[in-house]
């Protein structure tokens, strides 16, 4: 019994000659080729649309038609590795060979040929087509895998971000209440495991973002020096607690402001500060920049970080810039973290065309990122006034240096002190002009509020603002009396926090100082405490007083709580026609007298209350808002609520797409906070088709998307949906508010 021959494919022939066309289909056939045959160009068509064809064999003239031309049109749908074409020809002229290549063909015949001789041409064109279609489809099912895995991780990343973003919110409105010793002990200890665990899921996100290779980078002017003192601010605590020095240092060669993302370049650092925190028991680490070579629009710049703990040996630094690779494997479970935050930092810094050095021995370890970063020729303008006097008191010689870099032909004087004492002898002598003084709370022998209620008895000192700043909480601040201008701020790293307190500060003592109008029988007194202050007794006719304070100059009008005249429609009137001006209502019967032994004290209570008063009536919180907020967790909603519930904010609440649609058609709002993943309709959905309603509206057009998705195509998916900003869960407060008020995410409050 004769055996079959082996199937080795469909070959479809297309030749005008019937004759021609069986003897190479029998002749193929008997090999072990299942061959077709076509006698014109629209019969091909029909075979290639529907059946399976591995192989066309085609001859160059049918009928009169140019094959070429019939060539370049299956090219057009199908190239060359879907279907192998050959073409055949009585022509051997080369140039003639040349154009069927040029057009597409995978090989050539001269006639007459001998089926059997080519068999072996037509048997590896077919296996070259069917191996393709096999990695095309392994490639498919490997795509589908992987944005399976994608989605799965980045619907991990959610659920997990979800909840967290409560607890942390949760933390953040907690601290704003007044607390024990004890409970703020909790709180710190509740607030550090979840930024830890959002810290883990960034991680995770960021590995599969470069797995993907989908890291996404956005290069913006800044400054090295203030990115570097981020990276301190981020840091310091951890290490004072632990008793580590940490050092900064900045090579003054480098240019002030140069263009590169700086997210991830302070990210990056802080990920190896923080790595050499987890191996350095005792002993110091330093943060130094230096300039490595200088082009015309670029610069190299070399970023170390040095240690002096365990080191690390030959064999580990082999595997240690691995993903989660450590020097040991119990490192893990010791040090925090599941060892990926080296091989995220090298491939960022791979990414920004960088590279990541290692040297290490037994008397510590030293990375060091080299960047190439260009030159930002146009400077941001400088917000402060170049007349201003500063005095500026901090123990920390690092600190000092990094504020003093900020004030560089930006103000007429910066005078520094390393304690009280030292800046006293020198401030108390008149001669010696300040406006403004930033001192540290933690100084040795009397420590920054102390220092500012000492210094107020130098009478050219009274109305000088101060900042008192703190790396950490102040102790028992809610029950410290607050008096003339001082503001208890967070230790100032970045330029525009310094820029911020000062600017913040100065216009409060130029309202406080300006002319005041007081309406309050019982305060005939006032005067001893405001400079320029007018005093009426609250049973004065309504009429006049209107009169009174529209010719006055005056910014701040304080008026009795009792003063019952004052909720007439003539004043909301008169509110609204002078806006500039900041109305003040205060419960008076209960506020201290300015006389007698604690008349200090007393004032200095005056001040406070209307400090905090003006904290809720400032240029800001007196615009009326109506925000909405759209989210399906309650939970999510109600601490967006919690965290606006001090502001001039209205909230509305939507649980879905769908009803946030509805109430856009209702009402009106300056901006609308969109979760991204939520039931009946996904957020980017929603925002499209509002938008697409309000084109032209002063409303509902302002979009924000809030959510736990913060994968690089999440954010690119916001944009194109239409969203201003895309802010990722947990949000923190201040964050938040500048989003909704100023559309960014550094504005000052």
């Amino acid at each position: 019994m004769v055996k079959p021959p082996e199937y080795l494919g469909n070959i479809l022939i297309v030749e005008d000659s019937e004759t021609t066309a069986e003897l190479v289909r029998l002749k193929l056939g008997k090999i072990g080729f299942n061959v077709s045959c076509s006698y014109t160009f629209s019969e091909a068509d029909s075979f290639l649309k529907n059946k399976k064809i591995d192989l066309m064999i085609l001859d160059l003239n049918v009928h009169g038609e140019k094959g070429l031309n019939y060539l370049k049109k299956v090219r057009s749908d199908l190239p060359k590795e879907k279907l192998p074409v050959i073409v055949m020809t009585a022509n051997s002229d080369e140039q003639m060979i040349v154009n069927c290549i040029d057009s597409g063909a995978n090989d050539y015949l001269i006639k007459p040929f001998n089926p059997r001789t080519i068999a072996p041409r037509l048997k590896s064109l077919i296996d070259l087509k069917i191996n393709f279609e096999e990695l095309l489809i392994s490639r498919d099912n490997l795509k589908k895998a992987l944005n399976f895995k994608r989605k799965f991780l980045s619907n991990i990343s959610h659920e997990l971000k979800t909840p967290l973003n409560s607890v942390l919110g949760v933390c953040e409105i907690i601290s704003d209440t007044n607390l024990s010793e004890e409970q703020k002990g909790y709180l710190k200890i509740l607030k550090s495991s979840g930024d830890r665990a959002i810290n883990l899921v960034d991680q995770l996100l960021d590995l599969v973002s470069i797995e993907f290779n989908s890291i996404k980078f956005s290069p913006i002017p800044f400054s090295l020096k203030e990115a570097l003192a981020e990276v301190y601010d981020r840091n310091i605590q951890k290490f004072k607690e632990r008793i580590i020095e940490l050092t900064l240092s900045l090579d003054l060669e480098i240019p002030e402001y140069l263009k590169g993302d700086k997210k991830k370049i302070v990210d990056c650092i802080s990920e190896l500060v923080l790595n050499a925190y987890k191996f350095t028991e005792e002993g110091s680490v330093s943060i130094s920049a230096t300039l490595v070579e200088r082009k015309k629009n670029s610069i190299y710049v070399k970023i170390a970080v040095a240690d002096t703990g365990i080191g690390i040996s030959q064999a580990d630094k082999k595997v240690i810039l691995s993903s989660f690779k450590q020097v040991s494997e119990g490192t893990t479970r010791n040090s925090g973290g599941f060892g990926s935050g080296l091989f995220i930092v090298n491939a960022l810094v791979e990414e920004m065309k960088g590279s990541l050095n290692l040297s290490s021995s037994s008397s510590g370890t030293e990375f060091e990122i080299v960047l190439p970063l260009e030159i930002c020729k146009k400077l941001p303008k400088a917000t402060l006034s170049d007349t201003l006097n500063i005095a500026l008191i901090n123990s920390d010689p690092s600190h000092r240096e990094i504020i003093k870099s900020y004030f560089v032909n930006s103000v007429e004087t910066l005078l520094m002190f390393s304690n009280a004492e030292e800046a006293i002898s020198v401030l108390s002598d008149h001669n010696n002009k300040v406006d403004f003084i930033l001192c540290e709370y933690t100084l040795s022998g009397m420590n920054g509020i102390q220092f500012s209620y000492y210094i107020r008895k130098y009478r050219h000192l009274e109305s000088v603002p101060i900042s008192v700043f703190s790396s950490g909480p102040i102790e028992n601040e809610s029950k410290i009396p607050r008096y003339r201008l001082i503001s208890y701020d967070a230790k100032p790293v970045k330029k525009s926090d310094v820029e911020g307190i000062i600017l913040n500060l100065l216009a409060r003592k130029n309202l406080l100082l300006s002319e005041i109008i007081w309406v309050g029988s019982q305060f005939e007194a006032m005067h001893r405490v405001f400079i320029n202050c007018k005093i009426f007794q609250d049973d004065i006719d309504i009429s006049y007083l209107i009169n009174v304070i529209a010719i006055s100059n005056a910014k701040l009008i304080v008026y009795s709580t009792k003063f019952e005249q004052f909720h007439s429609p003539k004043i909301k009137g008169l509110k609204e026609k002078y806006s500039d001006k900041v109305f003040i209502s205060l419960p008076m019967d209960n506020l201290p007298s300015v006389y007698g032994p604690d008349e200090d004290q007393s004032k200095g209570e005056i001040f406070r209350l209307l400090e905090n008063e003006l904290d809720s009536n400032n240029s800001m919180k007196s615009t009326k808002k109506r925000i909405l907020v759209v989210d399906d967790s309650e939970e999510n909603r109600i601490i967006v609520k919690l965290m606006l519930r001090k502001l001039n904010i209205e909230v509305d609440e939507a649980k879905d797409g769908i009803e946030a649609i509805e109430k856009t058609g209702k009402f009106k709002y300056d901006c609308i906070l969109m979760d991204i993943q939520m039931p009946k309709m996904d957020g980017w959905t929603a925002t499209t088709k509002i938008l697409d309603k309000h084109v032209n509206s002063k409303h509902n057009n302002n979009i924000i998307a809030l959510s736990a998705n913060s994968m690089p195509e999440d954010i690119q998916n916001s944009f194109s949906a239409g969203c201003k900003m895309h802010l990722a869960k947990p949000v923190r407060k201040n964050i938040l508010v500048n989003a909704i008020y100023y559309g960014n995410e550094e504005g000052l409050l």
